[in-house]
């Protein structure tokens, strides 16, 4: 899962596995997808397959 916020030099990316163990927090775009390039697509197109908002 991962959740994306605004940061004053562009977005962050907050990275969690599955069973929601946090992997990384508050990553900037270059570095998420050095340390998960499978996550390269969501990235690059911000859009993932299942979105869920809770407010």
């Amino acid at each position: 899962m991962i959740t994306i916020r605004s940061g004053s030099n562009g977005p962050l990316y907050t990275v969690k596995s599955k069973d929601g163990t946090v992997l990384a927090v508050d990553l900037p775009a270059g570095e998420v997808v050095a340390r998960f390039p499978d996550l390269k697509t969501v990235v690059d197109r911000g859009v993932a397959g299942h979105v869920w908002a809770a407010f």
